[in-house]
């Protein structure tokens, strides 16, 4: 009876633990999304597009909402359509990230999200994959000391590494 109570009460103690680090993750992961992101590279398909881009940030902003680079019209990329604005969510269970942007077909889509540790910048880099696209950004405006806590919760260790070329950030699928 007694080893049968214990067995419970354990089997109780590891749901709950279990439960608040799968919450603590998708939080860790809001809360490391949040903020400006500087566009190393993007690619659709086969093409790159990140030079299509007026500028190369994203912001994706505490209340939801997030703004993005807007396209020039005309020039090699003349087909792709972005607007700037929409929001943002990221699903408790997946933790994929989801851009909404009715508008902007280019950024609109749901991401895995890989968060990547440049140890020789000290950076906070992050790598955006869905189905036909891959960006790759750096976090703007991060204190890489400050945050050594959140990125051990965030980061896997195979994707601790130093970046020592720009093309490290352009993988393949």
């Amino acid at each position: 009876m007694r080893n049968t109570l214990h067995r419970t009460l354990w089997g109780y103690l590891l749901l709950l633990l279990g439960s608040c680090i799968s919450a603590c993750t998708s939080h860790d992961q809001r809360e490391a999304l949040e903020g400006l992101w500087s566009i190393d590279s993007f690619r659709v398909g086969k093409q790159d597009v990140t030079d299509c881009l007026w500028t190369s940030l994203i912001h994706l902003k505490s209340n939801a909402g997030c703004t993005f680079p807007k396209d020039p019209n005309g020039g090699p990329c003349a087909g792709l359509s972005s607007a700037g604005s929409g929001g943002w969510t990221v699903d408790e269970e997946t933790k994929k990230l989801t851009i909404h942007a009715k508008q902007s077909p280019l950024f609109a889509g749901e991401y895995d999200v890989t968060f990547i540790d440049d140890t020789l910048k000290r950076m906070l880099l992050v790598r955006l994959t869905s189905q036909n696209r891959v960006i790759t950004c750096r976090k703007g405006l991060f204190d890489y000391e400050q945050n050594r806590r959140l990125m051990q919760r965030i980061v896997k260790p195979r994707d601790i590494a130093p970046v020592k070329r720009p093309g490290f950030l352009q993988w393949d699928k």
